[in-house]
């Protein structure tokens, strides 16, 4: 299954390729972001990291400063 990833930050789009069952913090763990670090929204709306991933389209807003 897939889904669409929005990075604010970066401005850039892409699909992710999930499995069922995959939570949300896997994905950002696999874009290589700390799950704390993030608000993941879901129709302008956050969703919790915990959360099972959805055929749907995410945005991640990076809240921490890595500099």
């Amino acid at each position: 299954m897939k889904c669409r990833v929005h990075f604010k930050r970066e401005s850039k789009d892409i699909e992710y390729e999930f499995y069922e069952g995959e939570k949300l913090s896997e994905m950002l763990l696999s874009f290589g972001l700390i799950p704390d670090t993030v608000i993941i929204l879901l129709d302008s709306r956050p969703v919790p990291e915990d959360e099972y991933i959805a055929e749907a389209e995410y945005v991640i807003m990076e809240t921490a400063s890595r500099g």
